[in-house]
């Protein structure tokens, strides 16, 4: 009995039970980082951010943000209440890039280009470049919303896929059996947390059966994945996997069995090293999110588009072959 007892609470058996309350968890908040060579080479100085789901309430937030050498670019998504949110930041750094980027599009399409001189062109051009500024500028960091009735018009349903997540992670076998424990490590500490550290694998072979119940039936845009397509995107994923060389670590509280952190780092497949970490929090806790305050409309931003067209000599009719009003419900 006694014995028993401490097989339950090794660190062997407090990893599989956090693995599979991770699984079943109905809220949570991660924030994660992309750490690589691959990243300097690219002029990246980093790429992080937060992802905050929660099943019950029908809420996902996910953020992103990269440092790159001209500025610091963000990314953030929401929806709540029905509801799509987006927001980009770094818009304003990003003038700099607008010249060069032009310069190639005169290059390209200078027959179009309205005008019969150099000089007209260019002149245009630079118009267009302070237009796209201002356009940048006005939606800098600004929440913009989309009404839930418009994205579900293109035939994609966030309440939809919600329901099917929380049916497929309540019927899935156990995730923990795609997991091997490689190595127990030292004991570490994260964010005040005694924790129990560890080195796992994947086994791709009995994973692969598990994820497939598990998402097999979901709704995405319309189309519902089958059990061998959901099969074959596990398996393209774990082509190139080695467990010697890949390696996935995860830190386990000690007190409440519930995973804080999880790393995988390894060959990026182009010769370069990588590291991505998430750091996990609010497990079934997660507090409900804020909607913002006063974002600008599909209506709004489709004016503003409008406005900067027309200063550019085109017409409201040239946005609508770009754009067409009635798919954003307009």
């Amino acid at each position: 009995m006694i014995g028993y007892a401490v097989l339950l609470n090794s660190p062997q058996a407090k990893i599989a039970d956090a693995l599979q309350k991770l699984a079943a968890s109905e809220s949570i908040s991660i924030d994660y980082e992309l750490e690589g060579d691959v990243l300097g080479e690219a002029g990246v100085g980093g790429v992080g951010g937060k992802i905050v789901t929660n099943t019950a309430n029908k809420e996902l937030m996910a953020g992103i943000g990269v440092d790159l050498q001209v500025t610091e670019a963000t990314a953030d998504f929401m929806y709540s209440g029905g509801d799509y949110y987006f927001r980009i930041g770094g818009l304003d750094g990003l003038d700099q890039l607008i010249g060069p980027f032009l310069e190639g599009f005169t290059q390209g399409f200078a027959g179009n280009i309205p005008g019969g001189t150099t000089s007209d062109q260019q002149q245009f051009v630079d118009q267009i470049g302070v237009e796209v500024s201002k356009f940048m500028i006005a939606i800098n960091d600004q929440w913009i919303r989309i009404e839930g009735s418009v994205v579900e018009q293109a035939g994609f349903d966030m309440d939809g896929l919600f329901d099917d997540v929380q049916m497929s992670l309540g019927s899935a076998g156990n995730i923990t059996d795609g997991f091997e424990i490689k190595e127990v490590l030292d004991d570490d500490t994260i964010d005040g947390r005694s924790a129990i550290h560890a080195r796992v694998a994947f086994k791709p072979a009995e994973l692969q059966p598990i994820l497939a119940e598990m998402f097999a039936g979901i709704s995405v845009g319309g189309d519902t994945l089958t059990q061998e397509e959901v099969e074959k995107g596990v398996e393209d994923f774990f082509d190139e996997y080695d467990p010697e060389e890949d390696i996935l670590e995860v830190w386990v509280d000690k007190e409440t069995v519930e995973i804080v952190r999880m790393s995988l780092s390894g060959d990026d497949g182009e010769g370069d090293d990588m590291m991505l970490t998430f750091n996990f929090s609010d497990h079934n806790s997660v507090a409900p999110l804020t909607v913002p305050e006063d974002p600008i409309t599909v209506l709004e931003l489709y004016g503003m588009m409008t406005e900067s067209l027309q200063a550019l000599g085109l017409t409201e009719a040239d946005l609508e072959e770009l754009v067409d009003p009635s798919a954003l419900g307009l």
